[in-house]
């Protein structure tokens, strides 16, 4: 008699469905791609789990070790968007506030330029243009003019 192979794993197979059915790419998955799923799903956490034990010493493993793994390890650095470092509320507000000036300053920067063309392209007569400063016209330009 041929022995079946063990279809259990440690993760819930309705879950990896809805994980699997909630991605725009897959509308239907059979039930070996979801125990497939599963199973690599439990090899891959194998694989990392003893890696981040081993970093840290201690008998606990937290978000910290698999942190420091995953952005200290290139065959890891797919996770870095998932598992980011850890930052305190104050660094995030500087964070946003950088980023939030450099919005502004672009978009001075943008405005003055703007206000630079626009008086430079004035009808003084005696700026002369070169051909190679005039850029071609698009229909919608070319339609203006008739």
């Amino acid at each position: 008699m041929e022995e079946k192979k063990s279809r259990s794993t440690v993760f819930p197979l309705g879950k990896i469905n809805t994980i699997m059915k909630s991605s725009s790419d897959h509308e239907h998955a059979t039930k070996e791609s979801i125990v497939l799923v599963a199973k690599a799903t439990e090899l891959f956490i194998q694989k990392l789990a003893p890696e981040c034990y081993k970093a840290k010493n201690g008998n606990k493993l937290d978000y910290d070790h698999i942190m420091e793994v995953v952005h200290a390890t290139p065959k890891y650095k797919f996770l870095k968007d998932i598992v980011p470092k850890k930052i305190t509320v104050l660094e995030f507000k500087k964070i946003m506030a950088r980023k939030e000036e450099e919005r502004r300053r672009k978009e001075a920067e943008n405005t003055s330029s703007d206000d630079d063309t626009s008086d430079s392209s004035g009808s003084d007569e005696s700026s002369s243009a070169s051909e190679e400063d005039v850029a071609p016209a698009s229909p919608e330009q070319i339609s203006d003019i008739r």
